[in-house]
Parts: structure tokens; C-alpha cells; sequence
């Protein structure tokens, strides 16, 4: 925990898992400030999936769905402003964000799409492991880092459950 009443689990430069004393949950790269791929899990349950430079909301097609999970926008942000208008046609739209809750007491947390892990999330195993990163039709799947709970870190890219690089 620091002054701010932030709390950090994972390294502080690298990737974060990050809470905030208003509920808010922030999962990506950070180097301090949030950098880079991340999610933010807002404490009504809406979120933003998508890069972040200097702790702004900053990408070409970030994600924010409503606290039910639905996209409701998918487009350009600057410094966290909105630039465009979201597509309706876009193939985005059946994309969801949520959590699952598995039988053996694994969750995700992420997007999915038609049910399954599809897009940015994270894995926590029962034991405390934790994968974050992108997945494809219920696998990893390219950019990741794997955190197990004995300490450490994996940083790669990642086909299903091998890192391939």
C-alpha cells in the first residue's frame, strides 16, 4: 500500500494489479503511471479495455463497456476524451466484458465473446497464479505475462498454454 491508498500486487514497474481506495481496479503495464495495454474496472462494474499513456485513456480503438458488460463504445481516445463516434457496425459489438466464475475455483476476468475468454483479461487460478494478457477462443493467445504465486514473473508471447517466445 502507498500514501495514496493505492494497492499494488505485482511489481510496481512491469505489469500492475492496482486498486483504488474508490473501488476502482486497474489490471495492465504501468512504469508508474498506467502505460500501455491495461484495463480499467471502474467500481460500478463498467470498464475500459485498451491502451493508456500517462495514465490517460489513449488509443486507436479502446473499449468501454457498461456495468452490465455491454460495448458501448469502441474508438479513439485522447488523453481519456473520446474522439468519433462508435460504430454500430462494427465487429466489436458482440464482445462483452465480465467475469466467469469456474467450478474449481479459477476465475477471469475480461472480455469475452459468445461466452468464452476473447480479448483482453486475467486468469487467476485458485492458488493465486495469474495470467494477464490476450486471449482467442477461450486460449492465450500473443502478448502476456504469467505471475505465479510462488513470486516472479514470465513475460512473452503465449500460444494456448505454452510461451512460445
Amino acid at each position: 500500500r502507498y500514501d495514496s491508498g493505492q494497492c499494488y500486487i505485482g511489481q510496481r514497474i512491469g505489469i500492475q494489479l492496482r486498486a483504488f481506495p474508490n473501488s476502482d481496479i486497474y489490471c495492465g503495464l504501468a512504469n508508474g503511471k498506467r502505460n500501455g495495454k491495461g484495463m480499467y474496472i471502474f467500481s460500478d462494474g463498467s470498464a475500459y479495455v485498451g491502451n493508456w499513456k500517462d495514465d490517460k485513456r489513449h488509443d486507436k480503438e479502446g473499449r468501454l463497456y457498461d456495468k452490465n458488460g455491454k460495448l458501448i463504445y469502441c474508438g479513439k481516445y485522447y488523453k481519456s476524451k473520446r474522439k468519433g463516434e462508435y460504430s454500430s457496425n462494427n465487429v466489436m459489438l458482440a464482445y462483452t466484458f465480465g467475469i466467469i466464475n469456474y467450478d474449481n475455483g479459477d476465475k477471469y476476468i475480461g472480455e469475452k465473446y459468445q461466452g468464452q475468454r476473447h480479448g483482453m483479461g486475467l486468469y487467476i487460478w485458485l492458488d493465486g497464479s495469474a495470467w494477464y494478457g490476450n486471449w482467442t477462443n477461450g486460449s492465450r493467445d500473443g502478448e502476456g505475462i504469467y505471475m505465479p504465486y510462488s513470486g516472479g514473473y514470465s513475460v512473452g508471447i503465449w500460444k494456448g498454454d505454452t510461451k512460445i517466445n
